[in-house]
């Protein structure tokens, strides 16, 4: 039986250009990771733009929850609020007669203060609820 005669040097090319191409793919996923965690942080929604979007008129109260942006309770209707889960027509109408009776909410805390509305029921619904303070130049 005669043996086959071994390329140890075309296998140390081969092996060469296998760890070169391990080497460039672990250059380029850190690049892409670095690279896609920078842009990311530089193009988070910012208050203001939030801001922008809860006072225009272009959005309906169905499009805001659809895409998890709050109703800003100092404008809402109570059609509106009830489209929020965990509001119904008794607790949209109470935060109404709330607001139209103290004036408009500076923060979405006061909800708490609405008979029906304790911690648990806060906690369900302050992510689908904001406040829009006006603020008048002095």
């Amino acid at each position: 039986m005669k043996k086959k005669p071994t390329d140890k040097k075309g296998f140390d090319i081969i092996f060469k250009h296998f760890i070169l191409f391990l080497a460039l793919c672990f250059l380029l996923g850190l690049y892409s990771y670095r690279h896609y965690f920078s842009v990311g942080r530089s193009h988070r929604i910012q208050p203001e733009a939030v801001s922008v979007v809860l006072n225009s008129t272009v959005m309906t109260a169905d499009e805001k929850i659809l895409y998890d942006l709050p109703l800003d309770i100092n404008k809402a209707t109570p059609e509106e609020l009830m489209k929020i889960s965990g509001i119904g027509p008794t607790l949209s109408t109470a935060i109404v007669a709330y607001r139209d009776k103290n004036g408009p909410f500076s923060h979405i805390e006061e909800l708490t203060q609405i008979k029906g509305i304790g911690e648990r029921k806060f906690r369900k619904i302050k992510k689908y609820v904001a406040v829009t303070v006006v603020s008048t130049p002095k």
